[in-house]
C-alpha cells in the first residue's frame, strides 16, 4: 500500500506543477499529468490490494483455531538433539501459544520417543500439548480394527492430555452408505460406533489430573473429496457427532486441507459443515 501511495502522491505533485504553470500562463516543458505505464501499475496494485481484502474477509467468517505444527518436523526429526528440541519447545510455550502438536502418530509420522520422554521427565507436557492418532491401525484390509490405536497408547504412556484423531473420510474405505450398506465392508454405524468409543477412551483415560476433560477433536481428513462424491454422508457423520453427549463428542473437528490452500477457498464447504454443527448442538467455539 505504500508503493501505492507513493505513486499517487508523485502524480498529485505533478498535476500541482501543472497547475502553476497555466496561472500565469507557462506550458511547462515535457510535463505530462500522468504516465500511462504508471497509471497500469497504480490499478494493478490496487486491484492485487481489494482482491487481498476479499480473501481476508472470506478468511475471517471461516473463523480458524490456530495450532502450532510448524516444529513438528524438527521434534520428530532425528537428526535435532534432543536437547535442542526441548529449548525449542520452551521457546514456544514463552510465546503464548496454547495449542501445540508434539508428536503425530499416523502414517509418516515419526515421533522421537527420547523427546518426547524428555518433556515428561521436566513436566514439560501439559494441557496446552497435543498429539495426532490415527482413529483405527489398519488390520491389513484397511478397514478398522476396534484394538486401541498405537496413537493413543502412546498418549497414555507420555501423558499427553489432548488428542486429535485422524480420520480420512476420503479414502475408499470411508465411503461407507449412510444407510450402513457397503461394498467395503465397513457401514455409516460401523464408524459411529468406533468414533464414539475412542472419545469415550479419551474422555476417561487422558485426564492427568486436569480440571476438566481433555479435548478429543476429530482430523478429516479426504473431507473436500467427500462433500464433493457424498456430501450427504459426510454431514450425517457431522450431525450424528453433534448429538453425542458433550462429554463425549469431539471438542470441533479440524478440516484438513494441502499447503497450498487456505481455508477461504473452500468457506462454501465449510459453511455448509458449520451450519450441521450449529443445528446439532456443537457451540460456536467447539466449530
Amino acid at each position: 500500500m505504500k508503493d501505492v501511495l507513493v505513486k499517487l502522491g508523485s502524480f498529485t505533485g505533478s498535476f500541482a506543477k501543472h497547475r502553476r504553470h497555466s496561472d500565469i500562463g507557462q506550458a511547462p516543458a515535457n510535463t505530462k499529468l500522468s504516465d500511462p505505464s504508471q497509471d497500469g501499475v497504480v490499478v494493478e496494485q490496487v486491484a492485487s490490494l481489494k482482491a487481498a481484502e476479499e480473501r481476508e474477509a472470506r478468511l475471517a467468517s471461516v473463523q480458524p483455531l490456530c495450532m502450532d505444527t510448524t516444529f513438528l518436523d524438527c521434534f520428530q526429526s532425528q537428526s535435532v538433539s534432543v536437547e535442542d528440541k526441548v529449548k525449542a519447545f520452551r521457546l514456544l510455550i514463552h510465546s503464548g501459544l496454547q495449542n501445540i502438536v508434539i508428536a503425530a502418530f499416523v502414517n509418516g509420522g515419526n515421533p522421537n520417543l527420547f523427546f518426547l520422554q524428555a518433556l515428561r521427565s521436566q513436566h514439560l507436557i501439559d494441557e496446552r500439548c497435543w498429539a495426532v492418532s490415527e482413529l483405527f491401525d489398519a488390520n491389513g484390509s484397511e478397514l478398522p480394527g476396534q484394538d486401541l490405536p498405537l496413537g493413543l497408547s502412546r498418549m497414555l504412556e507420555f501423558s499427553v492430555q489432548n488428542a486429535m484423531l485422524d480420520c480420512d473420510v476420503g479414502a475408499a474405505a470411508a465411503e461407507w452408505g449412510a444407510s450402513g450398506d457397503s461394498s467395503s465392508g465397513s457401514s455409516f454405524q460401523d464408524l459411529c460406533a468406533l468414533l464414539e468409543s475412542r472419545c469415550r477412551w479419551v474422555a476417561a483415560n487422558l485426564v492427568c489430573g486436569r480440571p476438566q476433560p481433555p479435548a478429543c477433536w476429530l482430523r478429516l481428513r479426504g473431507w473436500e473429496r467427500a462433500m464433493q462424491v457424498a456430501p450427504t454422508r459426510l454431514l450425517a457423520l457431522v450431525r450424528w457427532l453433534g448429538c453425542l453427549p458433550p462429554g463425549v463428542r469431539p471438542g470441533g473437528l479440524v478440516l484438513h486441507m494441502g499447503a497450498p490452500q487456505l481455508p477461504s477457498t473452500a468457506s462454501a464447504r465449510v459453511a455448509a459443515i458449520r451450519r450441521v454443527m450449529r443445528a446439532a448442538g456443537w457451540a460456536a467455539q467447539q466449530e
